[in-house]
């Protein structure tokens, strides 16, 4: 009786196992032809400079060459993830401040140019603020398809810290109301004669006379249904048809 209860209960034990066994999840093996199944490896750069030999990296050509591309590095992924988020704080982020404010602009130009809000330049240093307002301005120009609107411009070079040729000043202008002309192709040729510098309205008429021109719309095709009722017409038909027709 004792043999018999021994042997019962080794059966229950490997019965136990078994199940237990088969009851877990297989390891999937490794498949180097399956992308699914191959992890990338993850290796930090300095990994690789911690692994890399001390007779290159402790040199100063070594540091000469990654000075440089660290600085880029930083002022890229600062400049990408400012743009992408459209967080000028994240310029902050960056070493130096002319590196900080051309950040800032890149940030608020697409701001500004979105909400078409010319008060959005104004948190930038005066430099940058300059140039976001002429660009705003260009734009609105643009916009309202208004060569006169290109005059603000004007008035904004004489807001600006610092001074400016009056020939660039003026070329500038002019560049704006060569922009309003070409998008819009109902502007005539002779608002070129707007341009201050000759050599701008002659380039100006030679661009606009070369647009091209929408052909002339061709006449209707005549069909039955829209066929005007004369009395030729009416005498073709019959009966009741006739009064239908003329009614």
């Amino acid at each position: 009786m004792r043999s018999l209860f021994l042997i019962l209960g080794m059966s229950f034990f490997l019965a136990s196992c078994s199940f237990g066994s088969s009851s877990k999840t297989p390891i999937q093996s490794a498949d180097p032809t399956n992308p699914a199944a191959q992890t990338a490896p993850v290796v930090s750069y300095t990994e690789d400079l911690k692994n890399a030999s001390y007779k290159i990296k402790d040199t100063a050509e070594f540091e000469n060459c990654m000075k440089p591309s660290v600085n880029m590095c930083l002022s890229q992924v600062g400049n990408e993830l400012a743009r992408t988020q459209k967080s000028p704080a994240i310029c902050d982020e960056l070493m130096d401040q002319s590196s900080k404010d051309s950040c800032k602009f890149g940030v608020i130009m697409i701001q500004a140019t979105e909400s078409k809000d010319i008060k959005a330049c104004d948190v930038l240093s005066d430099n940058y603020k300059h140039e976001c307002r002429l660009a705003l301005l260009r734009q609105v120009a643009v916009d309202q398809k208004s060569i006169k609107a290109c005059d603000a411009l004007s008035v904004e070079f004489g807001n600006g810290s610092g001074s400016m040729d009056q020939n660039i000043q003026n070329m500038q202008i002019d560049q704006c109301k060569m922009n309003v002309l070409q998008s819009d192709a109902s502007l005539p040729v002779s608002e070129c004669a707007s341009l201050s510098d000759k050599n701008m309205q002659t380039m100006c008429t030679d661009l606009l006379k070369t647009r091209v021109a929408l052909p002339p719309a061709l006449p209707p095709v005549e069909t039955e249904t829209n066929r005007p009722v004369t009395t030729e017409n009416v005498s073709n038909l019959s009966g009741s048809e006739n009064l239908q027709n003329v009614q």
